[in-house]
């Protein structure tokens, strides 16, 4: 690998310095050179040949990903007036070019540092070093093999510059151990080498611009060498204490922390934010508490684009830390009531960490929006009609909830429709797609191999358990009934041949009461197809309504095929 004393310039005469890698792949096109801001980065720009980097040859420059005739690719054009040669650079003119901080998010124990690093004055092996103030640790570069000497005495070995590589430890010295070391390498930055986890994985460098991390005025030996957030607003509805999440002991541990903090420290550039480049699915993570019907709902109104954001008020990350979330409080026999809930922003953490909603790329508007509903959620919940006096707290999520009803809470929609098979008699018949042996009970320790069920062969369902159909012969070869798998490893080996017809539910909300009636499948996708057309927000879930013995005979544990849910509205 080349890094040292290499000019690229461009039309511009622009001066490539120690931060940018020229090197061969190791893999795919070896005949050729290409620059990289850092290791395991995409290439800025390449040059085809065998030869030296400075042969002559075209340049040509990535322009990044583009739209070209309906398909994303990668665009690459020629640059004439690109060209690569070697130059003298002093070492002091290196180190000068190494960025004065660098960042790597890593966790080393329950204090959870940021893994921010700032380059120090002090000089080792001609490279600088950086320090760590939270986790105490060292960056440096070393140089000298360690080993055995002649003497018998262990040490830096003579001559033996043969290691090149940045390590981490808790002082400076050729011959100390190493937390983790990079790979092989010239440069005079430890983002220009190559980290790896024990597991292998590669670990990402960042260099934050510094005016975003400052420096603390007043410096604590125990904390991030950053400037902390100021105190922001305090919600006196919510108070910042073990009650608001639930009675345990464990609870003395947790720390109120901001979520403008938590944000600054989790987005990648140390910037807070509240919605980032935008809301997607992923940002709904769930964390210790009875939510994931919560978190169901927001990552499907994440897919629409400006729904979430017009909950918010303000939309972007205060540092005052008061939100205003608009939320619909009834949703009922056609009637719909908004009401704002206002919440600062400090969230009950463990080790740094937020213990409940996590930050997905740094936004912190899941969390924000889980705290609102936890205070709308101090009425009747499971009518559908919550008495907002502003008192709940984190422990309403115990008690559990549907996420027809959190959707409903973010869209104020309700009146749904339920399309599936009706709840009665009637069981399917199968289809075995190839022989199968067919035994006793499946789920009794011991089995007894009763026979093959011949390939073709139709059988009329008695019972399911788990992947398995116990049956009653209605055609082809094979025992008369017994037990047969309709998957194995993964593969289907016996299919449904009936199908339910679709039934349609129009429920009272929470009421617990459901008519049927058939429908034409034709009419269940025409509905869909007008949702689509008018660009509606829709709501699909699968649900079921079975008795914990009807669950047991379909042989589902804690789910079901039941029927789809779909919520449509404008």
């Amino acid at each position: 690998m080349v890094m040292l004393g290499l000019l690229i310039v461009g039309r511009e005469e622009t001066l490539l310095r120690c931060e940018y890698l020229l090197a061969r792949p190791l893999t795919g096109k070896p005949d050729q050179w290409q620059v990289h801001p850092e290791l395991n980065f995409r290439a800025l720009c390449r040059l085809r040949t065998s030869k030296e980097p400075d042969s002559q040859g075209p340049w040509v420059v990535n322009h990044g990903l583009q739209d070209v005739g309906g398909k994303k690719t990668w665009v690459w054009e020629q640059e004439d007036q690109m060209s690569c040669r070697e130059v003298d650079l002093l070492a002091e003119e290196l180190r000068a070019s190494a960025p004065p901080i660098i960042h790597q998010p890593l966790t080393f124990g329950k204090t959870g540092p940021l893994g921010l690093y700032r380059k120090t004055d002090q000089i080792f092996n001609d490279r600088p070093v950086y320090y760590s103030q939270k986790s105490k640790l060292y960056i440096f570069y070393q140089k000298a093999q360690v080993g055995k000497r002649a003497d018998g005495t262990w040490g830096a070995l003579p001559d033996r510059d043969k290691m090149n590589r940045w390590k981490r430890y808790y002082y400076v010295k050729e011959t100390c151990p190493a937390i983790s070391f990079s790979s092989a390498t010239q440069g005079f930055s430890p983002i220009t080498a190559t980290w790896r986890t024990r597991d292998g994985e590669v670990l990402k460098w960042t260099c934050p611009d510094p005016s975003k991390c400052p420096e603390r005025k007043v410096k604590d030996p125990d904390e991030e060498d950053l400037e902390p957030v100021p105190a922001g607003w305090k919600d006196p509805d919510f108070p910042h204490e073990s009650s608001s999440c639930k009675s345990s002991d464990q609870d003395k541990e947790f720390k109120w922390l901001r979520a403008y903090e938590l944000s600054r420290n989790l987005s990648g550039d140390f910037t807070a934010t509240l919605f980032g480049e935008g809301t997607e699915p992923a940002d709904a993570c769930q964390g210790a508490i009875c939510n994931c019907w919560l978190m169901a709902a927001i990552s499907k109104l994440a897919e629409y684009p400006g729904v979430i954001e017009s909950l918010f008020s303000p939309k972007e990350a205060s540092l005052e830390g008061k939100y205003e979330i608009r939320l619909c409080k009834e949703f009922t026999g056609g009637k719909t009531e908004w009401t704002v809930v206002t919440i600062d922003d400090y969230l009950p953490c463990k080790y740094g960490k937020p213990i409940y909603a996590k930050f997905h790329k740094g936004k912190m508007y899941v969390a924000l929006l889980e705290k609102a509903i936890a205070k709308l959620m101090d009425g009747d919940k499971q009518r559908g009609r919550l008495t907002f006096e502003g008192k709940g707290t984190y422990a309403s999520f115990f008690s559990g909830g549907m996420n027809n009803f959190a959707w409903s809470m973010m869209t104020g929609l309700y009146g749904y429709t339920c399309y599936g098979p009706p709840h009665g008699e009637d069981r399917a018949q199968w289809q075995a797609l190839e022989n199968l042996a067919v035994t006793t009970d499946p789920s009794e320790e011991e089995t007894e191999e009763l026979g093959v069920l011949g390939a073709g062969a139709t059988i009329q369902e008695v019972e399911l358990w788990r992947c398995y159909v116990k049956f009653q012969k209605m055609s082809g070869e094979g025992p008369e009934e017994g037990w047969v798998p309709s998957y194995i490893l993964g593969r289907r080996v016996a299919k449904r041949i009936s199908k339910f017809p679709w039934h349609i539910y129009v429920p009272e909300p929470f009421e617990g009461s459901y008519d049927a009636k058939p429908v034409e499948e034709e009419w269940v996708w025409e509905k869909m197809m007008e949702f689509d057309k008018d660009n509606s927000l829709v709501d699909v879930s699968l649900t079921y309504r079975r008795s914990s013995a009807e669950l047991k005979q379909d042989g589902l544990l804690g789910g079901g095929d039941g029927e789809t849910t779909m919520t449509g509205g404008r």
